[in-house]
């Protein structure tokens, strides 16, 4: 099972074995599949240079030029980032069905000192392109506080209940000493490591062979201090899937057809060359590579000027198939003209559905996030739920929408007669600042009520009794609905 740390038993005899097969190399088969999607994410020269191939007889100076001139078109990343936009673009809604205002308090303050809508991005990376995000939940005496950090997929194993494989059992978290991205000033060799494992019943730390950092000791949680938020889910695995994977292959393919175009532009025939000689006859394929024919006399190009625009309409289909493999619109990369409603539904329906699925799985971790928090906390003093029950909602803005028309909308709901929406429910969605304040929301429905009868007062004194009464404009139309029994 890849990713999956199988423990024999819990004896430190198994433990120790267990991380040692951890450095084997049949368990870097998904870590090097990792480092794949983080290099073309991360999408520096010194990462990306590998995927660049160099063509058959091409000499070291025309090769080194060519890396000089290369430059990453990272198309990977950026429908990585669409899709995370679309899921954690906005800060989430996070909170308790039940509770009272100190714990929502408390909460709130442990969610915020975390900075909590830039890890949010952390582990959506993660979800999207690595299959699953990963959060540990643990306490700081120097914050008095709880801790949340963001883990590598990569570098964590687990093991789920053979009978409940929904449930995990045993935790390793693989942790690098030094600099968090060691990979950049250490060579894999030198790399250094602690291993935290954890299961329901004690957590421990060991070093890169198998000594004690942490000595062992009882987990006081009743629980395993990770989270996991999971991509797509496959019948069958434990193990999380990137809803992009697919586009691993095609980025490479890109870097490869940018930088041969950018060979082609650079020669002046951007042709085939034939070169006649009494040599036997050879093929080569590639933007620097020639026909040579066994005949004397000339040498020439077949075509004299390249089809460049055919070579980047091939380059443009190529993105055209990616976006749709992402279920990404090139609109939401590129910008584009204004659609109709319908339009742009249907357009986008592809990419709302896959941010509606992760959203779904993104829920159930989040909830469990918010349980891990309570249970850590609570075993250090917080004063936070001990059966809490998780509120978790995501904001509505995916895509554009256009707000003027959607206000129209509403206010001709709440000045039709009848009314189809009430004046409090209108000041609640277009006043987001006072929505969740009632005494705010009486306090400024009353200042409307003062300003309408101001209003009808003056045109009463202007126009000497014979106006309408109700005065004009958009506190009119309030008060209208208000005296048809809207409140």
């Amino acid at each position: 099972m890849p990713g999956a740390m199988l423990f024999e038993s819990r004896t430190e005899a198994a433990v120790i074995d267990s991380i040692r097969r951890l450095r084997e190399e049949g368990q870097r088969a998904r870590e090097a599949e990792m480092a794949e999607y983080e290099n073309l994410y991360i999408g520096t020269k010194a990462r990306n240079a590998q995927y660049l191939i160099r063509h058959h007889r091409e000499r070291d100076n025309k090769w080194n030029e060519r890396l000089l001139r290369w430059t990453n078109q990272n198309y990977y990343a950026r429908f990585i980032d669409a899709i995370v936009d679309g899921v954690y673009g906005d800060p989430v809604e996070r909170g308790f069905e039940e509770s009272n205002e100190a714990q929502d308090a408390l909460l709130t303050d442990i969610l915020d000192r975390n900075g909590i809508d830039s890890l949010q991005r952390l582990y959506g990376v993660g979800q999207v392109r690595d299959g699953e995000g990963w959060v540990n939940v643990a306490w700081r005496d120097k914050r008095e506080s709880v801790a949340l950090f963001n883990c590598h997929a990569a570098h964590v194993w687990y093991q789920c209940d053979p009978n409940d494989p929904s449930v995990i059992t045993d935790v390793v978290e693989r942790r690098i000493q030094g600099r968090a991205i060691g990979t950049e000033t250490r060579t894999a060799a030198e790399q250094r490591y602690t291993y935290w494992i954890a299961n329901d019943e004690w957590l421990w730390e060991l070093d890169d062979d198998g000594h004690t950092i942490t000595p062992k000791f009882p987990n006081p949680y009743g629980r395993i201090p990770y989270v996991r938020i999971m991509g797509r889910r496959i019948p069958g695995y434990d193990d999380g899937v990137s809803p992009v994977r697919d586009l691993v292959s095609m980025q490479k393919r890109a870097i490869n057809r940018g930088s041969d175009i950018d060979t082609l532009i650079r020669y002046q025939a951007h042709a085939l060359l034939v070169t006649i000689s009494h040599d036997q006859p050879e093929v080569e394929t590639g933007p620097v590579s020639f026909l040579n024919m066994p005949v004397g006399g000339d040498a020439k190009y077949i075509q004299p000027n390249a089809p460049i625009a055919d070579v980047l309409a091939v380059h443009e289909h190529e993105l055209l198939e990616m976006a749709e493999i992402a279920n990404v619109p090139l609109d939401i990369i590129r910008g584009g003209d204004s659609s109709s409603g319908i339009h742009l539904a249907m357009k986008t329906r592809p990419y709302m559905r896959l941010i509606h699925a992760l959203r779904t799985e993104a829920k159930v971790g989040e909830r469990d996030l918010i349980r891990c928090i309570c249970a850590v906390g609570r075993a250090h003093g917080l004063a936070l739920p001990e059966d809490p029950k998780p509120r978790v909602r995501f904001s509505d803005n995916v895509i554009p929408v256009d707000k003027a028309e959607e206000f129209r909308r509403d206010y001709e709901q709440v000045t039709a007669n009848p009314p189809l929406m009430t004046r409090r429910e209108f000041v609640k969605r277009w006043n987001p600042d006072i929505a969740a304040d009632e005494k705010a929301i009486d306090a400024y429905l009353i200042a409307l009520d003062n300003e309408a009868n101001a209003r009808a007062e003056r045109d009463a004194s202007m126009f000497g009794g014979g106006g309408s009464g109700g005065g004009g404009g958009f506190f009119a139309g309030l008060n209208g609905a208000a005296d048809n029994g809207q409140s």
